[in-house]
């Protein structure tokens, strides 16, 4: 004859087993762990800032050496948000803005370590980056994406 009490027991499992990973799975989405990407303050992070200035310094290397002919410099304007995941170093989430066209700043120097002041004309995008740093490495940052962001 069929067993109740086992098919009873096992279902029990199953139901404790699903509660508990429901409540753990729902309180871990608010944990910070590590190898996990956490935001950053963008403000006060100077590594953030220098990711982002090494992100659109290759980015800009890149327009320069492209088959369709030299493309305009991006120049920075602000950082909007970061992440930081630590893996074998460092890897940035960034999402910032930038005038299209470094020519359309106000700033006497246009240098990349600095935010570019736009023109009234300036084209401002917004840019998500996916930067990997690692201090032991020769380059120490690599850019391994730079795409237009749509919020």
């Amino acid at each position: 004859m069929y067993d109740t009490s086992r098919t009873s027991k096992l279902w029990i499992g199953v139901v404790v087993g699903i509660v508990f990973m429901t409540v753990f799975m729902t309180r871990v989405e608010n944990e910070t762990f590590v190898g996990r990407p956490t935001s950053a303050n963008v403000k006060t992070d100077q590594s953030i800032r220098a990711a982002t200035t090494h992100a659109i310094m290759i980015e800009n290397e890149n327009r320069q050496h492209s088959k369709d002919g030299p493309i305009f410099n991006i120049a920075l304007v602000k950082i909007l948000q970061a992440e930081i995941q630590v893996v074998a170093g460092k890897r940035f989430y960034i999402i910032f803005q930038a005038v299209t066209n470094s020519e359309k700043c106000e700033n006497v120097h246009r240098s990349t370590d600095e935010a570019c002041v736009p023109t009234a004309d300036a084209t401002i995008q917004t840019y998500k980056a996916d930067v990997w740093f690692q201090a032991w490495r020769n380059p120490q940052y690599v850019l391994n994406s730079l795409v237009p962001y749509k919020e």
